[in-house]
């Protein structure tokens, strides 16, 4: 069985002919209606009219951008799932993309990643417009819960501190935890596949689930997590205080 449904529509934005054919058949196979294109400016009309499920969009290309075709797919379908890629990722490519992409995956990768990422991505969008308001984690009603993800002793003591002053419950551990905390502050680095998928799950339960990235502010990777899991609340590294209580305060309001 297919894991989407036949009317479900997917666009591919690459000059890449054989890019285009490499994922249309993917998504096809999948059960995709596929269009693809290979420019910008064509793609900025077309997004106009017709809405997409998913969406698949190169950085470099000839024209009009992709951070632009992207900022269009969201403005006219909200609810699309948008992957963005490049074959060089930067910084403040990955940092303008935040809260408008989806995904930002860097060439070469693994189609079989590809495939779960739409997969998982779809269900967290099925799962956001199906959710209602969560109850508090059952563990203190009283207190929200912050559970710290890293390995930076420092960080890690930083952030309980400042936990504290604000009367929030923290918890840590080497790996997630099975239920939702209300923010999770967790070193970039850590953002594997799988720990992505993880935190997607959450996102998909709980709308007012919130991510904190323990990030190096000139690392690629780490603001290509931050746009993964739309983690617009970060802290730099390495951390200071008057940083963590401003992010830590906005992230449990």
């Amino acid at each position: 069985m297919n894991p989407a449904s036949p009317t479900l529509a997917a666009l591919i934005v690459d000059d890449d002919p054989s890019v285009c054919g490499v994922f249309s058949r993917l998504l096809t196979k999948m059960g995709y209606a596929v269009q693809t294109l290979d420019n910008g400016a064509s793609a900025l009309e077309l997004v106009k009219s017709t809405t997409f499920d998913v969406c698949l969009v190169d950085k470099q290309l000839p024209g009009v951008g992709g951070s632009s075709v992207a900022r269009a797919i969201r403005d006219n379908t909200p609810d699309a799932v948008i992957i963005f890629i490049t074959g060089f990722a930067t910084a403040s490519s990955a940092d303008e993309l935040v809260g408008i992409a989806d995904e930002y995956l860097t060439k070469p990768f693994d189609l079989d990643t590809l495939r779960e990422t739409v997969i998982t991505l779809v269900a967290r969008r099925k799962g956001q417009r199906q959710s209602q308001p969560s109850p508090a984690p059952t563990r203190e009603a009283a207190k929200k819960w912050v559970h710290v993800y890293c390995d930076d002793v420092a960080a890690y003591a930083l952030v309980t501190a400042v936990c504290d002053k604000l009367g929030m419950q923290v918890t840590s551990g080497a790996k997630l935890p099975d239920e939702t905390p209300n923010v999770l502050v967790m070193a970039a680095t850590h953002a594997s596949f799988e720990v992505r998928k993880t935190i997607w799950g959450y996102q998909s339960k709980r709308r007012s689930f919130q991510v904190v990235l323990l990030t190096d502010p000139t690392s690629a990777s780490d603001s290509a997590a931050a746009v993964a899991l739309k983690a617009s609340w970060r802290i730099s590294l390495p951390a200071k205080p008057e940083q963590a209580f401003v992010v830590l305060s906005g992230a449990l309001r």
